[in-house]
């Protein structure tokens, strides 16, 4: 005589914001460089010469 509510459903009122974007507006900075002045190849080479000498 004690069913588990069959008849109460899960909040079918509240839905998980389906209208709620993830930021459209703030892009991952697409023109942000990595740091094209600061070659790592470019130092390991001049390490290496460094070294030779």
């Amino acid at each position: 005589e004690k069913p588990t509510n069959p008849e109460k459903p899960t909040n079918p009122e509240k839905p998980t914001n389906p209208e709620k974007p993830t930021n459209p507006e703030k892009p991952t900075n697409p023109e942000k460089p990595t740091n094209p002045e600061k070659p790592t190849e470019l130092n390991k080479q001049e390490s290496k010469s460094d070294i030779t000498v």
